[in-house]
């Protein structure tokens, strides 16, 4: 990319979808110093871009991914605190009894999924939440690792199942009569 005028483009285009992947992995604090320094780090780096891709997104979700490995090496305790009490704190001002026990139910979810999350393997949780979160395909997933489509279907597998073995009845529970995300399109999961 050798006229840096047209990244204003890129940004424009992508900047949203970056933020809510990020705010998602480490909460709304953070998510617009990350979200900006991935496109800070893709404009010093826009001579590496390969043309031959019809989408930049990809490109800005591998870096994505590479600044928010950084950020939960850095900021690890602090990430799942606020994640926790982000959880407690929206039960908490329920003012009608049906309202505080769905949100109650939805807490132990969140934290019963959360644990499970902290327990994968970081490759599996990267490509699952790549999937889920920012409704990623395979080929996208791929390009953004920088690995083949056969390893992101394979960790995408791992993740999957063992999710369902650590969660075991609260999985099942969650699953009766919905679709989860996390089981992918159907015929998938």
């Amino acid at each position: 990319m050798e006229r840096p005028e047209l990244f204003e483009e890129i940004f424009g285009r992508h900047f949203n979808v970056i933020y809510r992947h990020v705010a998602r992995r480490v909460g709304p604090d953070s998510a617009g110093d990350i979200a900006s320094d991935v496109f800070e780090r893709a404009f010093a780096t826009r001579h590496r871009y390969k043309t031959a891709f019809t989408s930049a997104r990809p490109w800005l979700f591998g870096i994505t991914a590479n600044l928010l490995r950084q950020h939960y090496r850095k900021h690890r305790r602090a990430t799942m605190a606020h994640w926790k009490a982000t959880s407690r704190e929206s039960w908490k001002s329920a003012d009608d009894t049906e309202a505080a026990d769905r949100r109650v139910d939805a807490e132990a979810m969140s934290t019963s999924l959360s644990n499970a999350m902290a327990k994968l393997r970081k490759e599996e949780r990267e490509v699952l939440l790549l999937y889920a979160w920012s409704d990623q395909s395979y080929p996208e997933i791929a390009a953004s690792l920088g690995i083949p489509i056969g390893t992101v279907r394979s960790r995408l597998a791992r993740a999957r199942a063992r999710l369902r073995e650590l969660m075991g009845d609260d999985w099942r529970r969650e699953q009766q009569g919905t679709r989860n995300d996390l089981d992918g399109p159907k015929g998938m999961g």
